[in-house]
């Protein structure tokens, strides 16, 4: 094979047809590595235009097709106004024009928020960046769950937690009401404020929020480890019915 076919054969195996987003950009004007940081900051923002991406980064965006892209600027979907996507730039910058496992806060085409997992790798030549290459995989589900699982703790109390993580663990209210050391109505009190703050009213949806989020003592979930409160063995009940 020769090395323009060794090059297809890689692209169209490894690159076309990946899950993960591949792109290319180049700078409009390549930009001097020893200009000031802010500098660069803008020199990125305004200058560096995608020559090549897969059909997976084009999804990502809410396009079919990578040509949909071509020649649209690499940062138009940054959420720039979220200061953490600017310490990224910053950090690619600061590493010599190279960044691995940064997280970016972007937007598809409709507006619809999106998160990524960066790795990116600029081209210098005689101090001048010409080039930027990246590959990029959508953890926007994942950033959910996490803003998902700090929001409910702005809206329930500890207690309200517990009962969260046993009712997911698969015990009744009898039970849950025993390994708390609480009153069965003082149980179900809790469980129907619990459900209030989510915006949840059946046990079954409840479940599968808690399911979602990861929440549970006894199967290693998000919050396994981390109780209000702890059981003692002693009071460690058999099956009871709710």
């Amino acid at each position: 094979m020769t090395e323009a076919e060794i090059h297809a054969e890689f692209y169209n195996t490894f690159v076309k047809g990946s899950k993960n987003g591949f792109w290319f950009a180049e700078l409009q004007e390549p930009l001097p590595t020893n200009e000031p940081e802010d500098v660069q900051v803008e020199h990125l923002f305004n200058a560096a235009v995608i020559v090549d991406c897969n059909e997976a980064f084009a999804r990502m965006y809410g396009f079919t097709s990578p040509t949909e892209l071509t020649g649209s600027l690499i940062l138009k979907f940054l959420a720039r106004e979220d200061m953490r996507n600017l310490e990224v730039i910053r950090a690619f910058i600061r590493s010599n024009h190279k960044i691995e496992k940064a997280v970016t806060h972007e937007a598809d085409r409709y507006g619809n928020p999106r998160w990524f997992l960066n790795d990116a790798f600029g081209k210098v030549k005689n101090q001048l960046l010409v080039s930027i290459c990246g590959l990029q995989q959508e953890i926007t589900e994942q950033k959910r769950i996490e803003l998902d699982r700090e929001a409910l703790f702005t809206k329930i109390s500890p207690r309200q937690l517990m009962v969260l993580q046993l009712k997911s663990d698969g015990y009744g209210l009898k039970q849950i009401a025993h390994i708390m050391n609480i009153t069965h109505t003082s149980a179900h009190t809790h469980l129907v404020r619990l459900k209030k703050h989510i915006g949840i009213t059946t046990d079954e949806a409840l479940l599968q929020y808690a399911f979602r989020l990861g929440i549970s003592m006894r199967s290693g979930g998000q919050f396994a480890g981390t109780r209000p409160f702890s059981r003692k063995k002693s009071r460690s009940p058999q099956a009871v019915a709710s």
